[in-house]
């Protein structure tokens, strides 16, 4: 499997699993690479996102 086939496989895997995430892939090098994800937990209202405001601030968690 190739680093990008792999990739491709965790976003697929991510997706499938929140619909709503957002992700931002690194490659630091032939093989290696970062997936960052940002996703709201479904309770916290979408301005939240992306704030270092913990996981459970909705109170929801």
């Amino acid at each position: 499997m190739t680093l990008e086939e792999a990739i491709q496989e965790m976003q697929s895997k991510i997706s499938a699993a929140c619909a709503v995430a957002e992700m931002k892939v690194t490659k630091m090098s032939d093989e290696e690479a970062r997936i960052e994800i940002e996703a709201g937990c479904g309770h916290c209202p979408d301005q939240m996102l992306g704030q270092e405001t913990g996981w459970d601030d909705c109170g929801k968690v």
